[in-house]
């Protein structure tokens, strides 16, 4: 409940803060760079120690087996994650994919100022909708 009232207060605030006029830029364009320059920083970042995390516990599984360690007790100790790998790739290529559509869509249509982030989140919901209805169809399997 608390996220929702600080949301709407945000919301609600900055549409009452707009003090320019309409033809004035709504972002700053050296502010625009400097956001998606550290966006793409932190998402190359992620990947990056996401490759390396898993490459390490392949290591370190493969080594243990090397070591004389059983199957069954490295499946103990070392559990699978392949499932919930899946599901997180999964996710992650839908909401990218989600996030490509919509910024087609602005790209293409120039909507309003604030029409942009409305498309953006539409599209952002329908990926998350479609992750939902893959993971609960391949549940029910």
């Amino acid at each position: 409940m608390k996220k929702l009232t600080i949301l709407s207060i945000l919301v609600l605030s900055s549409g009452v803060t707009y003090g320019q006029s309409p033809d004035e830029q709504w972002i700053d364009k050296d502010m625009l760079k400097i956001c998606i320059g550290v966006g793409a920083t932190f998402l190359f970042l992620f990947l990056l120690l996401e490759f390396v995390r898993y490459f390490f516990d392949y290591r370190l599984r493969e080594k243990a087996i090397n070591q004389g360690i059983s199957e069954e007790m490295a499946a103990i100790i070392f559990p699978s994650e392949n499932k919930s790998r899946q599901n997180r790739a999964l996710r992650w290529s839908l909401l990218m994919a989600g996030l490509g559509v919509g910024l087609i869509v602005v790209k293409y249509t120039s909507p309003l100022g604030f029409h942009s982030p409305a498309i953006m989140f539409f599209a952002v919901s329908i990926a998350n909708f479609l992750y939902y209805s893959i993971i609960s169809r391949a549940d029910k399997r």
